[in-house]
């Protein structure tokens, strides 16, 4: 009976430090700095979309763009919309894919900006 109850412990308690298990992976934009990259998405000026609320994946449209993510026209007639832009909508992808996993959202407490530190980037 020991034997039963020990193995249904390490079972339940193997799959919640499974469940704390860090994420990693590596951004293409911002020099692979996940704290700059939630909170400013990418450098490129101009932009199609901005982080709205990283935790929860949240994103804002830039006015003028495409409502979509799109590579080519849009389908919206008689308006002028840009179209995204490769990078767009690769750090959109990785957008919702990396900045969720965070717990909470932090606050940067460095000095200067946290684009700045250590360098540009």
């Amino acid at each position: 009976m020991r034997f039963l109850l020990l193995s249904f412990v390490c079972v339940f308690a193997g799959s919640a430090f499974a469940a704390d298990k860090p994420y990693y992976e590596q951004i293409r934009f911002r020099d692979n700095d996940p704290f700059v990259f939630c909170t400013q998405g990418i450098k490129d000026n101009p932009r199609a979309w901005s982080p709205e609320q990283p935790v929860r994946a949240l994103w804002r449209l830039t006015p003028g763009y495409c409502p979509v993510p799109s590579t080519g026209t849009c389908p919206i007639y008689p308006y002028t919309y840009q179209r995204w832009s490769d990078n767009d909508v690769n750090s959109l992808q990785q957008y919702m894919s990396v900045c969720p996993q965070a717990k909470r959202e932090g606050r940067w407490r460095g000095k200067g900006k946290p684009e700045n530190s250590p360098y540009s980037h």
